[in-house]
């Protein structure tokens, strides 16, 4: 099977917490709440593409 790569650009959930400037299980509640997927998976860790950001930070409360 074929390794997929991870764009540069794809973040976690804690990166993407940081960047925001919210705890990190704000940011899990919220992609629960719009049941969000990972874009991409290495391992356990899910990675956001810049896409799946944008719509996570419109619905910043």
């Amino acid at each position: 099977m074929a390794k997929l790569e991870i764009p540069a650009d794809a973040k976690t959930s804690a990166q993407l917490a940081e960047d925001f400037g919210i705890s990190v299980n704000k940011l899990k509640k919220i992609i629960q709440e719009l049941n969000i997927q990972p874009d991409f998976k290495r391992g356990v860790c899910g990675y956001y593409s810049h896409d799946t950001a944008n719509k996570i930070k419109l619905n910043l409360k």
